[in-house]
């Protein structure tokens, strides 16, 4: 399979323009250098401090630039943007501290606490995180199924990147023990292996008329494909890696299993629905799952496991760019969150085709700053739907805002390694 395909060829192939990259990463900083209280009219509260959408997750990108900038003065001056990096944490470490935060990792203090333990440790900083803090997320996980849900996003493998985070404190592995152990407790067992399915009462009311009986989500933000990468995680850290093992095979079955049959992966599974192929993104589809798939399969050295991952890749790069479900530029499910997906897995497979696919989509994601959106940042819009109308909104953060775009972009201009991406499950928890 090759990106020179028709689709492909028909769409064209941006070239990826190094100065246009330090461009877009300076403009970036210099909109982002001041925490803000507030995102937006309407927004919550904790929207300005949280991993997801605010100052926790924007911290990381001027970290990366701090440390990024000490071999490439261009970027800027790297004690500024050290200095804005911890203005940043601080932001959101005070924010949490008044704000009433939910548990979970994207909007959540857990989230709050991955970015306290991730700048920390990368800057040297004086950060505490309270044992309070760790004492109850692993009262929410020894709880039971009840307080939270599974997914990296708001429940249990969520607080398990956490976790893998904190590493190698001995408390850090006990909780990581536990989160394996509660993952065992609640997967469904079936013939075909172990899921962790929606089930009816927990289904929204916006997907209740689609999916009355449940359904098996499958996408790395809030399905099988999260709970995939991080025990790959868990057994590369020697984290009860019999139970592990057993899971990861389990669950991999599981998932293989719900392919469309003319090839990639729903968003979700139900036994009274027709699957089609998500779009290419971080959250859901192909990309994502790929990834998770990658990371197992080189966990466990199950080359079956790799050569799956690899084709589904393939598929990605021969899928055409308007069949992509690529809208705008964010982490989540737009260009940049595509291309960092896809640099993780050239290091990985050192396919031609996989490195022609990120000079693509880094092109792509250069491109959409003159697009000329408004409301944005920098040049980067977030286009939302609600009540089925599309619009532009101005997102600073890491999942679906300018940080996260930022963040993408870095490794166009800097050889360090993106580690940030720990807190998406897309490499692994090897801090130092």
């Amino acid at each position: 399979m090759s990106m020179t395909n028709a689709a492909w060829q028909r769409s064209g192939s941006p070239s990826v323009d190094r100065h246009a990259a330090m461009a877009a990463l300076r403009a970036i900083a210099e909109a982002l250098e001041v925490p803000v209280d507030v995102v937006g009219e309407g927004r919550p509260a904790d929207h300005a401090i949280n991993l997801s959408d605010g100052s926790a997750g924007t911290a990381l990108l001027f970290a990366y630039l701090a440390k990024a900038s000490e071999a490439e003065p261009a970027l800027g001056d790297a004690t500024r943007w050290a200095d804005a990096a911890s203005a940043h944490l601080d932001h959101a470490i005070d924010g949490a501290s008044t704000i009433e935060l939910q548990a979970g990792l994207s909007a959540g203090f857990t989230g709050v606490a991955w970015a306290m333990a991730h700048v920390g440790r990368m800057l040297d900083l004086d950060v505490e995180i309270p044992g309070s803090l760790d004492h109850a997320v692993r009262a929410l996980v020894t709880a039971g199924r009840a307080p939270v849900g599974f997914d990296l996003i708001s429940g249990v493998v969520g607080f398990g990147a956490y976790f893998l985070e904190r590493l190698p404190d001995t408390d850090a592995e006990h909780a990581l023990h536990e989160i394996v152990d509660h993952l065992a407790t609640t997967a469904h067992r079936d013939r075909v292996g172990l899921a962790w399915p929606t089930t009816p009462d927990l289904v929204t009311n916006a997907r209740r008329s689609e999916f009355p009986n449940g359904y098996v989500d499958l996408g790395l933000a809030h399905g099988m494909a999260g709970v995939i990468a991080f025990l790959a995680s868990a057994y590369d850290a020697g984290v009860a890696m019999r139970t592990s093992r057993e899971l990861l095979e389990g669950a991999v079955g599981s998932l293989l299993v719900r392919e469309c049959t003319d090839g990639g992966f729903p968003w979700a599974h139900a036994a009274d629905a027709v699957p089609c192929p998500a779009r290419l993104a971080w959250c859901y589809g192909d990309p994502g799952i790929a990834l998770a798939l990658l990371r197992a399969g080189r966990s466990l050295d199950r080359p079956a496991w790799l050569n799956k991952a690899h084709a589904l890749l393939l598929r990605v790069t021969q899928r055409a760019p308007d069949e992509s479900g690529v809208a705008d530029a964010c982490l989540c499910h737009g260009s940049a969150g595509l291309l960092h997906i896809l640099r993780r897995a050239q290091q990985t497979l050192a396919d031609p085709a996989l490195g022609e696919a990120v000079r693509y989509w880094t092109g792509v994601t250069l491109a959409m700053r003159d697009h000329a959106v408004e409301p944005a940042i920098a040049g980067y819009g977030a286009l939302v739907r609600e009540a089925g109308i599309s619009r532009w909104q101005a997102e600073r953060g890491l999942l679906n805002g300018a940080a996260g775009v930022g963040l993408a972009l870095l490794p166009v201009v800097s050889a360090l390694d993106p580690a940030w991406d720990r807190a998406l499950l897309l490499s692994n928890a090897n801090p130092t």
